[in-house]
C-alpha cells in the first residue's frame, strides 16, 4: 500500500513538471540605473524569464532554470544547446580578456628583441581579440536564447506574445521621416 502511494506521488510530481513545459515563456529584461552626483549614470541590465501568472525568475547559470520549462522538441533543444555553448564560450572569453589585459599591462616587454619599442596594438592585441570574441559570442548566445523561446512559444501556438520584429511603414512622429523599425524583446 505504501508503494502505491509513493508511486502516485511520483506520478503527480512528474505531471506537474510536464505541465510546466506546456506554458508560454516570456523573456523580461530588468534595467536599473544609478545616477551619480557628478551627472554621470550607470545602467545595469538583467535577463529574466516569466511564466504566465508567476513572478519573473532568473535564468540560472547558462539557462539552467529556464531549460526545465522548455519543450523537449529537438529543434528547440538544439537552439538551447547552442545558447549554452555560446554562453560558455562568452564567459570563457570574458575571463581570457581580463587575464590577457592584466598580463599586457604588467608585462615588462616594452622593448622587443631588436631593441625597438613595440606598438600599442602588438602589446594589447590578445585582450582586443578576446574582447571582440566575448562580445560576438555573447550576441550569438542571446540570439540562440531568443530563438529557442520563440520556437517553444510557437510550438504552443501562443498568440498573446507580440511579434519579434514589427516593421511600420511610416514613423508616428512627424519629426521623423521615413520607415520605422521596432524590435521587441
Amino acid at each position: 500500500m505504501k508503494s502505491l502511494w509513493i508511486l502516485l506521488l511520483l506520478c503527480a510530481c512528474q505531471l506537474t513538471s510536464y505541465s510546466q513545459r506546456d506554458l508560454p515563456i516570456s523573456l523580461v529584461t530588468e534595467t536599473s540605473t544609478t545616477y551619480y552626483t557628478d551627472g554621470s549614470a550607470k545602467s545595469n541590465n538583467r535577463m529574466f524569464f516569466q511564466l504566465p501568472g508567476e513572478t519573473p525568475q532568473r535564468l540560472g547559470f547558462l539557462g539552467r532554470r529556464l531549460g526545465k520549462h522548455l519543450s523537449e522538441d529537438p529543434a528547440i533543444q538544439k537552439e538551447f544547446k547552442g545558447f549554452k555553448t555560446y554562453g560558455a564560450v562568452s564567459q570563457t572569453l570574458a575571463l581570457a580578456t581580463s587575464a590577457t589585459l592584466i598580463l599586457a599591462i604588467f608585462s615588462n616587454d616594452e622593448v622587443g628583441p631588436t631593441g625597438e619599442e613595440q606598438g600599442w596594438f602588438k602589446t594589447y592585441q590578445w585582450p582586443i581579440y578576446c574582447g571582440i570574441g566575448y562580445l560576438a559570442a555573447g550576441y550569438l548566445a542571446q540570439t540562440k536564447l531568443t530563438k529557442s523561446v520563440e520556437l517553444h512559444n510557437g510550438l504552443l501556438g501562443d498568440s498573446s506574445q507580440p511579434s519579434f520584429l514589427d516593421i511600420q511603414p511610416i514613423a508616428a512622429s512627424p519629426a521623423a521621416i521615413g520607415p520605422a523599425l521596432t524590435i521587441r524583446f
